[in-house]
């Protein structure tokens, strides 16, 4: 109990957010009088210096206000994709796409080797 307690207090002191992965998915929205359109929806996943995890959906809708993109946002946290890879992380688990927080801090991942296709771990001088 002391050791949740005093986790609480240190991120209330020193919180240190990290954005350590983004995955990209579509977003089908089901009209009625049109065919069915697809959006381009983002899963952003971020962590704490204390091991403190969350995930933020953003959907890209031209021409339509974000605050109706919550039903949007609860079908796409239902969808294969959030409910394989990006749920069992929330909950604690590793997951070779989604780096840790001292990864991503200490310089040891690299996004961009990520995009190409590449291994992103970034090894030091005399690992090479």
């Amino acid at each position: 109990m002391i050791r949740f307690l005093s986790r609480i207090v240190a991120e209330l002191i020193w919180s240190d957010w990290q954005l350590v992965g983004t995955f990209e998915t579509k977003a089908i929205v089901e009209e009625k009088y049109r065919t069915n359109q697809e959006y381009d929806a983002y899963i952003h996943c971020f962590e704490s210096r204390w091991g403190t995890r969350y995930t933020r959906v953003k959907i890209y809708r031209p021409n339509y206000p974000d605050f109706g993109n919550y039903v949007l946002a609860r079908r796409v946290r239902r969808s294969q994709l959030f409910q394989t890879k990006v749920y069992p992380w929330l909950n604690g688990r590793l997951d070779d796409d989604i780096p840790s927080f001292q990864k991503v801090e200490g310089g040891k991942w690299d996004f961009l080797k990520k995009l190409k296709g590449e291994s992103a771990v970034v090894l030091n001088d005399d690992e090479k």
